[in-house]
């Protein structure tokens, strides 16, 4: 059960960064790029719910750690570090889509 839990871990923090990248390729295409021109009002909105998206995902990972030392605490060092690893990994591809709405406002352009 460990071992799925360490695999659950791993597939939310890629897909968590791999959606933050997806999203910031469309927000420089044609997809998504009129979310750039939006109001800040709108860019807030979309910001706040990246960010749930990132807490969302930042206690799935955190959960997986906690159910695996539930289980079997003989490693915990290696799962801590790991998390703390997986978080660190989670939170500045968040990041990437947020500074991609506002580029705009913060170019001046």
């Amino acid at each position: 059960m460990v071992k799925e839990l360490w695999s659950l871990a791993n597939i939310v923090t890629g897909f968590s960064v791999a959606q933050s990248i997806a999203f910031s390729f469309a927000l420089n295409k044609n997809d998504l790029i009129d979310l750039q021109i939006e109001t800040i009002k709108v860019k807030i909105v979309l910001m706040i719910i990246i960010i749930i998206f990132a807490a969302i995902y930042s206690y799935g990972v955190f959960r997986c750690y906690q159910l695996a030392m539930s289980i079997d605490r003989t490693s915990d060092r290696i799962w801590l570090q790991v998390t703390y690893g997986r978080l660190a990994s989670i939170w500045p591809f968040t990041l990437v889509p947020v500074f991609g709405l506002f580029a705009k406002n913060i170019s001046g352009i």
